[in-house]
Formats: C-alpha cells, structure tokens, sequence
C-alpha cells in the first residue's frame, strides 16, 4: 500500500504545488517492493529509467538489487512496460512522490488535486484502486467532514478500465508529532467507525495531515463498510470470518511503534 502523499505544506488552492517529486530524467527510481517472480528462487519489482517503466527479474536476495546500470547487467531480466496512451499522458507529465504494492503516487504540480494515485499494471492493482476510490466516495457522501482525502470525482480510466484518481496534497506527520497527537488519530478512527466504516490497514505511515494540521487518514484499499461481508479486492487476512469490523483498526493502533 502506499503510505505518503507528501511532505510539504502548500495551500490547497494554489494552482501549483511544491511538493517533493522526483525529477527521473537520467536515474533510476524503483516504484514497488520487491516481489517472487514466476521462477524460482527469483524475484522481481519495477523501475522507472529515463521516463520508461520496466520490470526486472533477479536471482537471489530478495533485498532490492544494484541497477545502475541493469539495462545492460546480464545478471537481470528487463522487460519494459508499455501504457495505453492515456495514463501514459498522465504518467509523462508528472513526477514520482512514492509506491506501494500496488501503487504509485505521482504529482502534476498543478491545479486543486496535484495528487495522482496510479494502480500497477494488472487487473487486481485496477481493482484494488477502484475500491479504494468508491469506499472514500462513499465516505464523503455519508459525512463530508470525515478525516479522509479529498478527491477529484472523476476517475481515470483507459481502454483496460480504472487505472487511478487525483486527489488534494497531505502533509507528513513526523513520529514525534504523531507521539503527541495519538489522541486526535483515535478521535480520527472513532469519527471513521461512527460514519459506519473501518479503515482495515491502519499504520503510522497511513496517519497525514492537511494544512490546518487536521489527522487525516489515507490508503482506503482495505477499507469496508462495518457489519458487510468485505471486498474481494481486500486481502483475506484483513477482516478474519471476511466480515467488516472495528477490531482490525483498534488492534492496529495499539501496535503503532513512537
């Protein structure tokens, strides 16, 4: 999941941001963890290399490899990774923040949601993406007030299907902000569960700010509506009997490490 959306602290209504995105023009950027590939004893992850996409494959430590020069290193396998032309418009002009298991966080710099959360490639990415997406649609429309993201409502999509949304620029809460203020993410959580939703992988990297130093929560993917069975996007392992409670998110607090 991804867990950062930014680390500085512009105004939501300037029409360009400051955010910290990576400039990738002649680096490498890796932009998901380290995975098992097919093989075994082999494992993979993608990499961004002067504004193309690849995934490569080692042998070995599934620590991430050397790729200083791994278009050329015998010792991985690179396939480059093709979009359909309308994410790679949306790709293209912007810039890396960070990446999940299942996304990346990109920034345009420009307009009300600068934010771009973009799925890997791979239909269960998309779909994990578009429940993300319609739980926090269904959240706002419930409470607008809820410490969730703000979204642009319209989605991204391409011929494959939805492949991401926009959303406002956060600001990172730092540990020792975070140490102080754990009262105000239980107000966040109890205020999430009373609008009768739980948030399902709550961490301290899932815990933001906005700019009047409001906790807002991110990374809805596990999220579900409390007393309904959960989404087959959501990992088994989240909600044991796969019905949506409470419990995850108040077992999940107690083990936040300040």
């Amino acid at each position: 999941m991804v867990s950062i959306l930014d680390t500085t602290s512009p105004s939501i209504q300037q029409q360009t941001c400051s955010c910290k995105g990576e400039s990738i023009l002649g680096q490498c950027h890796f932009l998901s963890p380290p995975n098992r590939a097919d093989e075994h004893g082999h494992y993979k992850c993608m990499v961004e290399h002067a504004g193309k996409v690849y995934t490569i494959t080692w042998r070995g430590s599934m620590n991430y490899p050397d790729v200083i020069d791994f278009l050329n290193d015998v010792e991985y396998k690179c396939k480059e990774i093709v979009f359909q032309p309308a994410k790679q418009e949306v790709w293209s002009s912007s810039k890396l923040v960070n990446f999940g298991a299942d996304a990346v966080l990109r920034c345009s710099h420009k307009g009300p949601y600068p934010i771009i959360k973009l799925a890997h490639p791979g239909d269960e990415s998309r779909l994990r993406i578009q429940h993300e997406f319609e739980i926090m649609k269904a959240m706002a429309s419930v409470e607008p007030a809820l410490p969730v993201p703000k979204i642009d409502q319209h989605l991204l999509s391409d011929e494959q299907g939805i492949f991401g949304y926009r959303l406002r620029l956060l600001n990172k809460l730092e540990q020792d902000e975070l140490g102080r203020r754990l009262s105000d993410v239980k107000d966040a959580i109890e205020c999430l569960h009373r609008a009768g939703f739980s948030h399902g992988d709550l961490n301290p990297s899932n815990v933001m700010k906005d700019d009047q130093g409001n906790i807002v929560l991110i990374d809805f993917g596990c999220a579900g509506e409390i007393g309904k069975e959960s989404s087959k996007s959501v990992p088994t392992w989240v909600y044991p009997g796969l019905l949506v409670t409470t419990d995850t998110d108040w077992k999940s607090l107690e083990r936040f490490t300040i």
